[in-house]
């Protein structure tokens, strides 16, 4: 029998990954998230380019219920999106909005929205629109801009109803 104290650390989040990535070698799904809370609380979040459905998310946490050892420990399980309203987490993410509106966060505070308009390793590269002086009356201007990741605190899609 295992001691009590030590049942929070049998489930890695190693573990869990491999699972996910065994499951869907293809490529199409990723892994935007998974943590391990207290009393092996597993939260997992992936996402498709084209978006994934509640039915995959359920089949997910079917394959990772079966795949994990309940002798190890109990463990609490939800498989899900990363939602709409949820910062970026992976570079995946990114790629996935390309060419849609945007909000970043920058680490001093400052926020700029503008369309994603390229993606590599070191950053991100935004057609920002910049406002002009209504004294002037001149049209606002469109800008690109590059940010490095390291600038950026957070970035959400933009949500347009």
């Amino acid at each position: 029998m295992v001691p009590y104290f030590y049942r929070n650390w049998m489930i890695s989040e190693e573990q869990i990954r491999e699972l996910i990535e065994q499951k869907y070698r293809n490529g199409d799904l990723f892994i935007v998230d998974i943590r391990i809370g207290k009393g092996n609380e597993i939260t997992i979040r992936v996402d498709k380019d084209e978006g994934i459905t509640i039915d995959e998310c359920a089949d997910i946490s079917r394959f990772i219920g079966n795949h994990l050892s309940r002798e190890s420990g109990d463990f609490d399980l939800v498989v899900s999106s990363p939602g709409l309203d949820m910062p970026f987490r992976v570079q995946r993410q990114y790629e996935k909005h390309l060419n849609k509106m945007v909000e970043v966060v920058f680490m001093d505070g400052l926020k700029q929205r503008g369309k994603l308009i390229a993606v590599s390793k070191k950053g991100i590269e935004l057609e920002c629109i910049i406002k002009q002086d209504r004294q002037k009356n001149s049209n606002p201007e469109e800008t690109c801009r590059f940010f490095d990741f390291d600038q950026i605190k957070t970035t959400k899609a933009v949500i347009d109803y």
